[in-house]
C-alpha cells in the first residue's frame, strides 16, 4: 500500500510539473511540447491528453460543404461528428447522437454563433456540440480565428474552448458552468524585420443560474453567457500579457530619450509647485 501511495505521488508530481511547463510554453508550439513530454514519459500520455487542451483544427463537412471545428467532444472512435448534418466522417452508424430536442437546440446554437463570431471576431469558425445528460445536458462551444499578413500581424490565432454543463435544478431553473480555455498567439513583424512573438493559455471556470421556461430560453442564457466569459478573457489577456509585456518593454527601452523624460519631470514639478503656491495664497 505504501509503495501504491508513493507512486501515486510521484505520478502526480510528474503530471503537475508537466502541465506547469505547457503552460509556459508558446501555444502556437503546444502540439510539439505536448508530444515531445510523452515521449519522456508514456505513462502520462492519458492523463495529459485529458488535462490539456490543444489548438483547433477543422474539417470540411461532406454534405453541406462547411467547415467545422473537430475535437474531442464531437469525436466517436476515428470519426468526427459534423454540426450541420449530424453525420459522422467517416461514416459511423453507432456514433453517439444528441436527443431530437437536443439536436434542434444544438442546430440554433450554431447558428447564433455565426453571428456572434461575424460580430465579433470580424469572420471565425465556430462550431456547437450538444450531449444529454441525465439531469440536463452538457457541449461545447468551440471558436477558431486565424489572421495571416493583416496589420503588422505575420500570423495569429485565437482559440476558444467553452466546455458547459447545464443541471436542472427545478423545472424553471438550470445551474450553467462553464469551463472556458482561450489560446491566442501572435507573431509581428515589422518594416525592418524585426520580430515579436507573443502567446497566452488561460484557464476560468464561471456558474450562473438562471430561470429557464423553454429551449429558446437555454439559447439566450448560454449565448450571454459564453459572451460575458470571453469579455472577461479578452480583459484578463489584454491586461496580464499585452500589457505586462509592454510594462516590461517601457523598463527596458523607453520610447522617449534620457534628456526629453528629463525634461517631462521638471516641467510637471515646476507646474505642481506653482499649483501649491496657488492654493496657500
Amino acid at each position: 500500500t505504501v509503495s501504491v501511495l508513493y507512486w501515486l505521488g510521484v505520478s502526480r508530481m510528474g503530471l503537475d510539473a508537466a502541465l506547469s511547463l505547457i503552460k509556459h510554453m508558446p501555444t502556437s508550439k503546444l502540439g510539439q511540447t505536448l508530444t515531445n513530454i510523452c515521449k519522456l514519459q508514456p505513462e502520462l500520455i492519458e492523463e495529459l491528453l485529458e488535462e490539456v487542451d490543444q489548438p483547433l483544427k477543422s474539417m470540411k463537412c461532406e454534405e453541406t460543404g462547411n467547415e467545422f471545428i473537430v475535437c474531442d467532444h464531437n469525436r466517436d472512435g476515428d470519426s468526427f461528428r459534423s454540426p450541420w448534418s449530424s453525420k459522422y466522417q467517416p461514416a459511423n452508424e453507432e456514433g453517439m447522437q444528441p436527443s431530437d430536442g437536443l439536436r434542434k437546440m444544438e442546430v440554433a446554437l450554431n447558428s447564433l454563433f455565426v453571428g456572434y463570431t461575424s460580430a465579433y471576431y470580424d469572420g471565425a469558425l465556430s462550431s456547437v456540440y450538444l450531449w444529454d445528460l441525465e439531469t440536463g445536458f452538457a457541449g461545447a462551444i468551440l471558436i477558431k480565428k486565424e489572421v495571416k499578413g493583416c496589420d503588422g500581424i505575420e500570423q495569429g490565432g485565437w482559440d476558444s474552448i467553452h466546455v458547459l454543463e447545464a443541471e436542472e435544478n427545478d423545472s424553471h431553473s438550470f445551474t450553467y458552468t462553464l469551463t472556458s480555455t482561450v489560446m491566442v498567439h501572435l507573431k509581428g513583424e515589422n518594416t525592418d524585420a524585426t520580430t515579436l512573438n507573443m502567446s497566452g493559455y488561460l484557464n476560468t471556470q464561471n456558474e450562473v443560474t438562471e430561470r429557464v421556461k423553454n429551449d429558446e430560453d437555454h439559447i439566450v442564457n448560454i449565448g450571454n453567457f459564453v459572451q460575458n466569459t470571453e469579455n472577461k478573457i479578452r480583459s484578463s489577456i489584454d491586461q496580464v500579457y499585452f500589457g505586462k509585456a509592454m510594462e516590461v518593454t517601457g523598463e527596458v527601452r523607453s520610447k522617449t530619450s534620457l534628456k526629453a523624460m528629463a525634461a517631462q519631470a521638471g516641467m510637471a514639478e515646476a507646474l505642481a509647485a506653482r499649483f501649491a503656491k496657488m492654493n496657500k495664497n
